[in-house]
């Protein structure tokens, strides 16, 4: 994503990325991506909820 402004050509590249990235795999294969990719997903959501709710204490 080179814009500063997100567009809906960054969409689309970020989609044709992942298309290339996945095509190969088998359902099950995807599934399991999917999950791994929600957990990390999950946890940089957390690690930055704490970062802000720290700044907005002090």
């Amino acid at each position: 994503m080179g814009s500063k402004k997100f567009t809906i050509d960054d969409i689309h590249q970020i989609r044709y990325k992942n298309y290339e990235n996945t095509k190969s795999l088998k359902p099950e294969e995807l599934i399991e991506k999917t999950k791994c990719e929600a957990e990390e997903s999950k946890k940089l959501i957390e690690e930055l909820r704490k970062k802000t709710s720290k700044v907005s204490c002090h």
